[in-house]
């Protein structure tokens, strides 16, 4: 497994294909087609058997939000298959038989956990002008992070609440790994050098531990001092190393 490299591994490329393989099945077959010059949904249950849906209908819009979906998978599949041949020089097809993929079903923080957390929860003052994203980040750091997680197709939601036993707290990112069924998080620990800054952390850090919420597990963090920020190669090769540790949990090599 490659995990302090700037690439994905391939186990991931195998488990994100697998899930979205496997949403697609889930969808009907549902095409975009023309009637009389306007456009309907065409939901086939054989090639040459189908329903028509118009604007008109009261299904349009449920409908059309599925089709895209599909379009969307297709998009998201195609380019993966893409990157995998060009860093890997191998496919997909060739490769899914060499892995067995779990799926977390022991944790609570799953993507129904994921799927219920609100972006920007916490309050404290951002700054408009480390916009990106449709986020305002409270320092460039976090603003860097976010970027290449967008880069690396890692989904997230910012400062989101998570409600810990004794107090609610909010994790700088949550992370989505759809294709695990987990919700990771990702501290962005920006003042080292500050003693009181410190010392928040480390007790952020022990009411994690408390709520079964385990460093290097569950929660990641990253680190620098108000003067010395890490570049984008350095997050870039720690997010690739998060997304290692999640491959190494749930993605077993069968020989």
């Amino acid at each position: 497994m490659n995990t302090f490299t700037y690439e994905k591994p391939i186990e991931w490329y195998i488990a994100r294909l697998s899930y979205l393989y496997e949403s697609i099945s889930e969808l009907p077959d549902i095409r975009l087609g023309q009637r009389y010059t306007a456009d309907v949904i065409k939901i086939h249950t054989t090639p040459y058997q189908y329903s028509v849906i118009s604007k008109n209908s009261k299904n349009w819009s449920s409908m059309y939000a599925l089709y895209t979906r599909k379009i969307e998978l297709n998009n998201q599949i195609s380019l993966l298959a893409s990157e995998l041949k060009s860093i890997y020089h191998t496919t997909y097809e060739k490769e899914r038989p060499r892995f067995k993929i779990l799926r977390n079903e022991a944790s609570n923080f799953d993507m129904n956990f994921y799927g219920q957390l609100v972006d920007e929860a916490c309050t404290f003052p951002k700054s408009n002008q480390l916009e990106f994203d449709g986020h305002n980040f409270r320092s460039r750091f976090e603003m860097n992070v976010a970027q290449e997680l967008k880069a690396l197709g890692i989904a997230y939601k910012y400062d989101s609440g998570i409600q810990l036993t004794n107090r609610t707290i909010y994790p700088d990112f949550a992370l989505a790994f759809p294709e695990f069924n987990k919700c990771a998080f990702f501290e962005i620990l920006g003042l080292l050098n500050d003693p009181k800054y410190v010392n928040d952390n480390i007790e952020k850090l022990r009411d994690y531990s408390n709520n079964g919420i385990i460093l290097d597990n569950d929660v990641f963090t990253l680190g620098s001092t108000g003067t010395s920020m890490p570049n984008t190669t350095r997050i870039r090769q720690k997010i690739v190393s998060i997304i290692s540790a999640m491959c190494a949990m749930y993605v077993i090599p069968i020989h």
